[in-house]
């Protein structure tokens, strides 16, 4: 499901232009104003105008308003706003108690979490709070002399209410001295009482103190002449790089000078290295001084970076932005030294591993250890990655180390080193872009809504699409958006070829993908409907559902609607079963494993969790959709929906199921959470006289024996309604021989007519809204089919066998789908095949545009249609059969088989694709006489399409190698949705899940 989600504060959008406020004309500049006060059951509008145009990009710009007194970021925009603009923020109802406070519009760059430029502001109070008086216990004192600041708070109105008195210390300074919240009832009045001191770095000075938006009072602090250092305004931190040895600690000398830019209470001095703090000191006795850290002794030698930093304790995420910083180096020595390292790829894909190809020597004599610190770019001390490796005496050794750049790096150039060393230039790229999303039928969106993509993080890891409604602390919740279960919605990513999707698992529902290999990327298209999700923060992957109480198991959010995919590598899905690749699954569930073939028992596993209860307390029904690729049923040796089986915690589950044209199967049924583990397999008994080759799109499955029980819930009302929609339309026909079934979408009713030669559908009401989809996969299988069993002579059974083998290797039409300019009320489709040329039309011999006339038919097909013409189709597609069999007949190269159709007096080339095994796919502006052929037959070799499929050579993995890799990458379950996500392979995240 999520790139991740890193934080839960409100997320506010920018509403409106602010008022009184023009963008600033130069950069980087922003100016604040509020534009309603603090009033309880009200928002409160800040107006922001900013412009930091040339100082950041746009995809890493964030705009926010924050209360410096600890209560953080109340509301921000990280969703590209622009690099200039006026506009107003919306600080939710609750986020402030009343009374005056300083707040500050700010502007940073999320990508490398330095700050750009920000302005302080006053927004006064709107309850029924007010500051009678206040007074001061001392006007003069000396630095660090703790002296006192009272109040007296009234409530003038006749409810309760809670109000905060702040004490700032200076004009300028937007964090306060001291402050306190009070509750009180109506018309009462209480005296606050708050402890302030001045420090040193305004001794010699006069101040102007004031308890929120007061009146301000003058303070002396007197000169002792004790200390101090300067009172420069410059804030900086400085720090020597530094050396020693293996075994020896380091003491390190910090200078610093934050002035005025911190309070010496809030100010904290640290240190942080690639593995996190390594030490601190918060207590610092002036702003304006130097501290010295001894840093711990190594074991192994290596150049590592840290960074000295003074941030501010009362500010929140402070370590993303510190008042001042340093970055320096440390240079651990033994006999081992780096003699050169390589990066050899380019460019480096977001969320992909690449080596670090590095060369250690050992000079001395015995056996010692070097560790590799790799930083992505300079002035960074955070490590892409470290390892540590034994060098032995007098020796070199080649080693690798695996660096990833993830989804907070934008794409462009960064200079990455080996500790200290001269970095390399190395190009940074995204591995996967959204080209487009649309809603192609339905309800549209009304509101806002972003899409965004989330690369892997590391090798084998999922590659997410979410839609995101950045107004809401959960931006997948789209509820609001305008967009409904009934959306259905596509999106087309392009997906470099370093990463291949393999299997799709969605947050969504009625999903389908399709990949296309082109010259440079994968195209990746998928459409699908939004899905009602509920969701418990009680726990996160499927594993946390065992310790969770019957209390615990209940929703606290309702995503209604969201639409999330994350999709797993074709690499990934070999290492399990490679008959998986092209699987697509759709759920509601909170967390689910990831699918695995279990070749014991012969079948398709995946684990789903979700809370129990809804936020209302119901039962949690939830949903399970599954598209199964053809190569996972020929290896379980199934060719129709009936032959399948499904079973949840042991439960036999009644399916939903439908064929489609390229011979995956889809199914789905209804489950009740909260966790459980659904088997997909083969049936293990398929009833022959029961069992019609010709499969509805509702189709059921059921076992002989008795259901277990589940062992997940046993309530009595936890009973599993069946699923009995369908958004498509199933008719089936009989005739003396056959039984053919037809599916069919975008219309309202469907009658079929056959005699045996030729099939004609009738269907309703065909929209122009969304595509006329009718589904012919049944009408060759029926055509197969013999139903007189009585025969038992010799002749009969040779003429069966005989008339099987021939419709065995005659092509067929199995869909059709048109785009109308107009909605046709009764639109019919008549459709034959044929080994002659129908009367009236010449033989093919080759389109009249082609020079070649080196062609070989294999058969010719006649589609007509009534109710409509040619001009009211804007496009349509042909999918049709052309049995291997028929093709070794003629010498045929799948690659080289051509659709062309009569029209107009000739013969014209349709563009054709092969789909893969026997299906071919031909797009037509209308429909009469058409021929399959082979444009090249006595060559066989010229490919004239692009194969959905390609093979390459598999790399060297030992059986080792590979036997830990799958015990890693199956171990993992993650979340569907929520505000985490788990980055491994074959596994989902969570709330979402980015979702880095």
């Amino acid at each position: 499901m999520f790139v991740v989600v890193t934080s839960v504060v409100p997320l506010g959008a920018m509403v409106t232009a602010a008022a009184g406020l023009t963008v600033p004309s130069s950069s980087p500049e922003v100016q604040a104003q509020a534009q309603t006060t603090i009033t309880p059951g009200q928002t409160t509008d800040i107006g922001v105008a900013y412009n930091v145009t040339g100082a950041v990009d746009q995809s890493d710009l964030t705009v926010s308003v924050v209360d410096p007194a600890g209560q953080g970021t109340l509301v921000s925009n990280s969703s590209s706003p622009p690099l200039a603009d006026s506009t107003t923020m919306s600080i939710p109802d609750g986020a402030l108690d009343t009374g005056a406070k300083r707040l500050a519009a700010s502007t940073y760059n999320s990508s490398s979490g330095q700050g750009i430029v920000s302005q302080m502001f006053v927004v006064d109070s709107g309850g029924n709070v007010t500051i009678d008086s206040y007074t001061v216990s001392e006007t003069a004192v000396d630095p660090g002399e703790t002296f006192w600041v009272n109040a007296t708070l009234n409530n003038t109105g006749g409810v309760s209410e809670t109000f905060e008195a702040r004490v700032y210390g200076q004009s300028w300074n937007s964090t306060p001295m001291n402050n306190t919240t009070q509750t009180l009832a109506g018309g009462a009045t209480t005296t606050v009482n708050l402890s302030v001191a001045y420090g040193s770095s305004v001794e010699g000075t006069t101040q102007d103190l004031t308890v929120n938006n007061e009146t301000a009072t003058s303070v002396q602090i007197n000169d002792t002449n004790d200390g101090g250092g300067s009172s420069s305004s410059a804030s900086n931190v400085t720090v020597s790089d530094q050396s020693t040895t293996t075994g020896s600690t380091v003491d390190v000398t910090v200078q610093y000078n934050v002035t005025n830019s911190v309070s010496l209470t809030d100010a904290n001095l640290t240190l942080r290295g690639p593995n996190g703090v390594i030490d601190y000191n918060d207590s610092l006795s002036t702003l304006d001084g130097s501290v010295t850290f001894t840093l711990p002794a190594k074991a192994a030698a290596g150049e590592y970076r840290v960074r000295a930093a003074v941030i501010d304790d009362s500010m929140q995420w402070a370590s993303l932005n510190p008042v001042a910083e340093d970055v320096f180096s440390v240079n651990v020595t033994n006999n081992v030294t780096l003699d050169s390292y390589v990066v050899e790829d380019d460019p480096l894909f977001k969320g992909q591993s690449y080596p670090v190809n590095v060369t250690l020597n050992n000079t001395g004599s015995t056996a010692q250890n070097y560790t590799v610190h790799v930083y992505p770019k300079t002035g960074s001390y955070e490590a892409l990655n470290s390892s540590t490796f034994e060098v032995q005496p007098n020796s070199e050794r080649n080693v690798s180390v695996l660096v990833s750049y993830g989804s907070s790096y934008t794409s462009g150039t960064y200079q990455l080193a080996v500790g200290n060393e001269t970095p390399v230039s190395v190009a940074v790229d995204d591995l996967a872009t959204v080209t487009d999303w649309s809603v192609v039928s339905g309800p549209t969106n009304t509101t806002v809504v972003e899409s965004s993509v989330a690369p892997p993080s590391g090798q084998g890891g999922l590659l997410q699409f979410d839609l995101n409604d950045y107004q809401k602390t959960w931006p997948q919740n789209l509820s609001g958006t305008g967009l409904a279960n009934d959306s259905e919605i596509r999106v087309t990513l392009h997906v470099n070829h370093s990463y291949e999707p393999g299997v799709l698992i969605a947050t969504a529902q009625n999903v389908s993908m399709n990949v296309t290999n082109k010259s440079t990327y994968y195209e990746v298209n998928v459409t699908g409907n939004p899905i009602e999700s509920q969701y418990t923060s009680n726990a996160s992957g499927v594993s946390d559902w065992e310790t969770l109480s019957e209390s615990e198991d209940q929703a606290n959010a309702a995503f209604k609607p969201m639409f999330s995919l994350a999709f797993v590598s074709n690499d990934s899905v070999q290492q399990y079963n490679p008959n998986m690749s092209g699987l697509v699954i759709g759920t509601d569930a909170q967390a689910f494993t990831p699918p695995r073939y279990n070749e014991t028992a012969g079948q398709l596993e995946v684990e789903v969790a979700g809370p129990h209860r809804t936020v209302d307390g119901d039962n949690n029904t939830g949903r399970f959709e599954a598209t199964l690729p053809s190569a996972l049923l020929n290896q379980w040796g199934v060719s129709s929906p009936s032959d399948l089986s499904a079973d949840y915690e042991g439960e036999n589950k009644t399916v939903n199921a439908q064929s489609n044209s390229d011979s995956s199967i889809d199914i789905g049924f209804d489950i009740h959470y909260s966790a459980g583990q659904i088997n997909l397999a083969p049936a293990e008994e398929t009833d022959s006289e029961s069992s019609d080759s010709s499969s509805s799109s509702d189709s059921t499955t059921s076992s002989e024996s008795e259901p277990s029980s589940s062992t997940s819930d046993d309530d009595d009302d936890d009973a599993e309604p069946v699923d009995t929609d369908d958004d498509s339309t199933t008719t089936t026909s009989s005739n003396d021989s056959t039984d053919v079934t037809v599916s069919v979408a975008g219309a309202d009713a469907a009658s079929v007519t056959s005699n045996g030669e030729e099939t004609t559908v009738t269907v309703t009401n065909a929209s122009s809204e969304e595509t006329v989809s009718i589904d012919l996969e049944q009408l060759s299988t029926a055509s197969n089919t013999t139903t007189n069993t009585t025969e038992t002579n010799e002749t009969a059974a040779n003429a069966t066998q005989a008339e099987a083998a021939s419709n065995d290797t005659q092509p067929s039409v199995s869909k059709l789908d048109l785009n109308l300019s107009s909605t046709a009320p009764e639109l019919g489709v008549s459709v034959s095949s044929a080994d002659e040329v129908p009367d009236g039309t010449p033989e093919y011999t080759g389109a009249d545009s082609d020079d070649s006339t080196d062609v070989a038919v294999i058969d010719y097909l006649q589609i007509d249609l009534s109710g409509t013409t040619d001009e009211d189709i804007e496009d349509a597609t042909i999918t049709f059969t052309v049995p291997s069999d028929r093709l070794e007949q003629t010498g045929t190269d799948p690659a080289n088989v051509t659709l062309s159709r009569y029209h107009d007096g000739e013969w014209q080339t349709l563009e054709t694709t092969h789909l893969g095994g026997d299906r071919y796919a031909a797009v037509t502006p209308g429909f009469s006489v058409f021929a399959i052929s082979s444009q090249h037959a006595d060559t066989g070799n010229e490919t004239t399409t692009e194969d959905a499929t390609q093979t390459e050579p598999a790399s060297e993995t030992t059986a080792s190698e590979t036997t830990t890799t799958a015990a890693q990458t199956t171990q993992s379950d993650a979340p569907g949705f929520g505000v985490t996500v788990a980055l491994t392979a074959l596994a989902l995240v969570a709330a979402r899940v980015w979702r880095d």
